[in-house]
């Protein structure tokens, strides 16, 4: 748990997000409920292209065995 006395490059590094992620969850937990800051809020402008099925077969692919000769999964690989 992040205690509150902590400076914001300090919280950002012990959660690994960005000093930009923690002023922002910050800004939107100080309005609301902490369950809303948690959440994503619904954006305007064009929906997701990436579905959830989608978005479960990419990461099927990116956690399994990288194809022989390869190290690790690319997004060319994944893609083809």
């Amino acid at each position: 748990m992040l205690e509150t006395n902590k400076k914001v490059p300090d919280i950002a590094q012990e959660a690994e997000v960005s000093e930009a992620t923690v002023y922002n969850v910050y800004h939107r937990y100080k309005p609301s409920k902490l369950d809303e800051a948690l959440e994503e809020r619904p954006r305007s402008g064009q929906p997701r292209k990436v579905t959830p099925r989608l978005e479960a077969e990419v990461t099927r692919i990116a956690c399994s065995a990288a194809p022989e000769g390869r190290s690790r999964w690319t997004v060319d690989l994944i893609h083809q």
